[in-house]
């Protein structure tokens, strides 16, 4: 089936990188394939909102990933908006991408990861933030990638899946200074989503991912050959995005 992407998607801007993908017959879930939660409409990921972001692409700028091609993963912070845009040049940014990256560079998404997921943890549930779209070479100082944000496409997904919905949470960033706790997260749909019971995260990121630790993470191939990541948001659909298909 022809990937739907969104009709305002822009190549020069990225603006609305974003393409559902309908699968011909529904997946099993296991521990082992398991849908992830997407980024409710009124979600907030303040500065530093820790994030992990996981795909198949370069280890590094100009590095392709070597044999076996071992799924891998990397932390890294939130970045804000504005201060984004003024890294990555005024007017780069707009309010439908969402940055994460470590100024002093080193950690990044890379070529080649691109439709992944950047996902956040609240609670014991995870949620997708962000699709991997764009950046200025990889793990560059003050250079942090830039994401699609889910959240500003909530509507938009609703309104191309009928029935099989995925589970959207409000996710909302923890109080960095005393204060009442953060509010008891709520799911739009009765979809069970964003669970990974193989994933305790207890340590950093190892690069390396074993196995079901990240249930939702599709690998798109075209051809027969790797094209892009994606994400599994329910039995039928498949989160990417839009730079990955042709016109």
């Amino acid at each position: 089936m022809r990937p739907l992407r969104r009709l305002n998607y822009d190549s020069v801007t990225n603006n609305n990188d974003i393409a559902l993908l309908r699968l011909s017959s529904p997946v099993n879930f296991t521990d082992y394939i398991r849908p992830v939660c997407l980024a409710a409409s009124d979600s907030v990921f303040n500065n530093g909102t820790d994030s992990w972001v996981t795909g198949w692409g370069a280890v590094k700028e100009g590095e392709s990933l070597p044999f076996p091609e071992t799924l891998q993963e990397v932390e890294l912070p939130v970045l804000g908006n504005r201060q984004c845009d003024c890294l990555n040049g005024v007017g780069t940014v707009t309010d439908n991408m969402i940055c994460a990256g470590v100024l002093a560079g080193g950690k990044d998404s890379c070529q080649g990861d691109s439709g992944g997921p950047m996902v956040n943890q609240q609670g014991s549930v995870w949620v997708q933030s962000g699709i991997v779209s764009f950046g200025f070479g990889c793990g560059r100082p003050n250079q942090p990638g830039v994401y699609s944000r889910v959240s500003s496409h909530q509507s938009w997904i609703n309104s191309h899946i009928s029935s099989d919905k995925p589970g959207f949470v409000q996710f909302t960033s923890r109080y960095t200074c005393p204060g009442p706790p953060p509010p008891v997260i709520s799911a739009t749909t009765t979809t069970v989503c964003g669970n990974a019971p193989m994933n305790s995260r207890a340590l950093g990121d190892s690069g390396v991912v074993p196995g079901g630790t990240w249930p939702w993470m599709v690998s798109l191939h075209k051809n027969g050959v790797y094209t892009c990541g994606g994400t599994l948001i329910a039995e039928r659909f498949v989160l990417t995005s839009a730079q990955c298909f042709s016109t």
